[in-house]
């Protein structure tokens, strides 16, 4: 009878997981309406083979006429390097954005598979139907999904006790956005609890570390500030998770029962991680392992300028808490409802707030499928 419940379970959630992939590679195929952040990363990153790491010194605006320029082309190109390399490829390749979002959402099945491996097949298909994930990830391009692979592949291997993958994947991890490096603190907790030689793991770890932060070693010559962006921001204000919901000058245009409710999840989520993580600490059970959390909203809610996809990675650090699973279960609940807008595009809403202009978003789908962003230029 068990091994019966145990097909009938795999089919189901095979099954399930199947029908949200189609929805999802559906919406890669829909031309990115609300942000037009991908089509300015195939342009600058097209211009990282000739410049090197110069291009780093370089804002937008030095690249017109190229219609990209016109996604905040008064700034310099501001993610670490092996973003910069991810999208160069694609850039290289000359492949659009659909291509790109395909690949992206092919990052969530992957992280999706991790987490039924290290938690349960349900927790896969709820964070595979994360809403905010789902827009953000599969219809506008936004890279978030890369940065939770690589969270949630670093916590793979520490699980594991293979401390050289783990220190080369949380160096990978740290360079596709800071947030990566959060999980360090954790990792090195599991390395000096479990290690058979703490000496020999210790070295095996450090030296994958290095070895995956070398190749990218003329960026932090160009610039090492750069790793620094996602906690300082571009020097205006707008953030949907703000500790304060009643501070309007973080919302702009984000109605007040929005921003109550983005606030208000996102501030159980990070009093859940507290609790837990002194919970752990008194019993001695773990001393980090709500900590990844806990570095990554703390900051999250008081800095200037965050976006809403921003939170699509936090479900990664979740791999810590296992230990406690019916706590992880509930904060994993709790992400897929911290982005409300994301569920209310999804469910059809009628549009408000920001929207790319019509002209954007026809330049994106000249550049759905095939791609040299050099070449499209603004002819307004």
């Amino acid at each position: 009878m068990n091994e019966r419940w145990r097909r009938q379970s795999d089919w189901l959630f095979w099954g399930l997981f199947l029908v949200l992939g189609l929805y999802r590679v559906s919406l890669c195929v829909q031309v990115p309406t609300h942000t037009a952040d991908a089509l300015r990363h195939l342009g600058f990153t097209a211009h990282l083979p000739q410049e090197g790491w110069r291009f780093y010194t370089h804002v937008g605006d030095d690249f017109r006429p190229e219609a990209w320029t016109d996604v905040w082309g008064n700034l310099k190109y501001f993610y670490p390097p092996v973003t910069a390399v991810f999208f160069a490829a694609f850039a290289w390749l000359q492949f659009g954005l659909a291509p790109l979002k395909l690949v992206l959402t092919a990052c969530d099945v992957a992280s999706a598979l991790v987490l039924r491996r290290v938690f349960s097949p349900w927790a896969a298909l709820v964070f595979f139907a994360n809403p905010v994930s789902m827009f953000y990830t599969s219809h506008e391009g936004q890279f978030e999904a890369l940065q939770t692979l690589f969270i949630l592949l670093t916590a793979l291997a520490t699980i594991r006790r293979h401390w050289f993958g783990a220190g080369l994947l949380l160096a990978l991890s740290g360079q596709v956005k800071l947030f990566g490096f959060f999980l360090g603190p954790w990792l090195l907790e599991q390395l000096l609890r479990h290690s058979g030689n703490r000496r020999t793991d210790l070295r095996r770890a450090a030296t994958g570390f290095a070895i995956g932060v070398l190749p990218f070693a003329g960026f932090y010559v160009v610039a090492p500030k750069l790793l620094l962006f996602a906690l300082e921001g571009n020097g205006r204000r707008f953030n949907p998770f703000f500790w304060n919901p009643y501070d309007q000058s973080y919302f702009e245009w984000i109605p007040t029962w929005m921003a109550e409710w983005m606030s208000g999840v996102s501030w159980a989520i990070l009093i859940v991680a507290a609790l837990a993580t002194f919970l752990m600490a008194v019993r001695r059970e773990s001393f980090t392992a709500g900590l990844p959390l806990l570095l990554f909203w703390g900051p999250l809610k008081r800095v200037a300028w965050t976006e809403f996809w921003y939170p699509i990675v936090s479900p990664g650090f979740l791999v810590c808490l296992l230990p406690r699973r019916r706590l992880a279960w509930g904060l994993l609940l709790l992400h897929t409802t911290v982005c409300v807008r994301s569920v209310m595009i999804l469910g059809g809403a009628p549009h408000f707030g920001f929207k790319e202009p019509e002209y954007r978003v026809e330049w994106m789908a000249t550049c759905l499928w095939r791609c040299d962003a050099r070449t499209l230029r603004d002819t307004r």
